[in-house]
C-alpha cells in the first residue's frame, strides 16, 4: 500500500491541467495546438524534467518548439504540481506514468525527451514500452544503465545490504549532496594527485576532461546504429542553459530522422534495438 500526501488546491501552470491517474493527481502542460493541425505527420514531443525540477523548467523550450510540434511537459510523481506520496517511488512507477499519459492524453506515440533522471526515464520507457515511443532524446541522462541483465539470484544478505544502501545513500537528497561534493574540480584534482606518481601530469586539461560528464555513446551505438550525439557548451540542464541550441538540435533530429522513420515502410525503431536496462 502506498501512502499519498494530502491533496492541495494548487492551480495548474499556464497552459496546464490535471489528470487523475491511479491514486495520484498528475500535472502536465500542453503547448499551442496549431502545429498538430498543420503538421499531423510530426510526432508529439513529451518533455520530462530532472530531479527537483518540474514542467516550469521547459518553459523556454515549449515556447519555441510549439511552433513546429504538438508539445507536452509532465510533472513526474513526487515533483512539481503532481502528487507527492510518502513512498512507493520506482523506475517502473514513472515509466507507467509516462506510458499511460501518452496513451490517455496524447493518443499516439511521442518523442520523449528528458533531462537528468528524466533522461533515464525516457530511455527506460523506450526500452520497455516501445509501442508508446517514436524516439528518445536524453539530455545528460543519469541512472543505472547496464548492457545486460542476469537471472542469477543474489545472496540474500548482500541483497539486503544493497537495498539498504540504495534506500539510504542513493536516495535523491543524499546522492545529490554526494554528487555536488565529488563533482568539484578541486576534489577531482585532489583525487588524481593521490593516484598519479607524476603529479605534473594532472593538468587543467585532464581535470576538464574528467569534469565533463562521461558519455555512453559508444555503448548505445552498439545497440542503436542511428544514434546522434551532441556536445554543447552548457551545464547539466542544457535545455535551460542553452535553449536555442537544444531546441534547434531537437527540431532537426525529429524532422530529419524520426519523421522519415515513422513514415517509411521499414521503421528504424523497433523493440529489439533498445538497450535492456537493469
Amino acid at each position: 500500500m502506498v501512502a499519498t500526501a494530502p491533496t492541495y488546491s494548487i492551480p495548474p501552470a499556464k497552459g496546464g491541467a490535471y489528470l487523475q491517474w491511479r491514486d495520484y493527481r498528475i500535472h502536465y502542460v500542453k503547448g499551442a495546438e496549431q502545429a498538430a493541425v498543420d503538421h499531423p505527420e510530426r510526432p508529439p514531443l513529451l518533455l520530462i524534467h530532472g530531479f527537483g525540477a518540474s514542467t516550469d523548467h521547459w518553459r523556454k523550450n515549449i515556447a519555441e518548439l510549439q511552433n513546429d510540434f504538438e508539445v507536452y511537459a509532465l510533472d513526474l510523481i513526487g515533483f512539481g504540481r503532481s502528487s507527492k506520496p510518502s513512498g512507493g517511488y520506482s523506475n517502473d512507477l514513472w515509466r507507467d506514468q509516462i506510458a499511460d499519459f501518452i496513451t490517455r492524453v496524447i493518443g499516439r506515440p511521442a518523442v520523449v525527451a528528458g533531462n537528468s533522471i528524466g533522461g533515464y526515464s525516457s530511455l527506460y520507457i523506450g526500452a520497455t514500452r516501445p509501442d508508446a515511443v517514436a524516439g528518445v532524446c536524453m539530455l545528460n541522462g543519469v541512472g543505472s544503465f547496464s548492457e545486460q541483465q542476469t537471472d542469477k539470484s543474489p545472496n540474500p544478505f548482500k541483497a539486503a545490504i544493497g537495498q539498504l544502501i540504495k534506500t539510504v545513500v542513493l536516495s535523491p537528497l543524499p546522492s545529490w549532496m554526494v554528487f555536488q561534493f565529488v563533482k568539484k574540480r578541486s576534489y577531482i584534482r585532489k583525487t588524481l594527485e593521490q593516484v598519479y606518481v607524476n603529479e605534473a601530469e594532472v593538468t587543467d586539461q585532464l581535470i576538464e576532461d574528467i569534469y565533463r560528464p562521461a558519455t555512453r555513446g559508444e555503448l548505445f551505438q552498439n545497440h542503436y546504429t542511428t544514434l546522434e550525439e551532441h556536445h554543447i557548451n552548457a551545464g547539466h540542464c542544457p535545455h535551460d542553459d542553452a535553449p536555442a541550441e537544444v531546441n534547434e538540435l531537437l527540431r532537426n533530429w525529429v524532422l530529419s530522422t524520426v519523421v522519415p522513420a515513422a513514415t517509411s515502410a521499414t521503421p528504424s525503431i523497433s523493440g529489439n534495438q533498445w538497450i535492456p536496462l537493469g
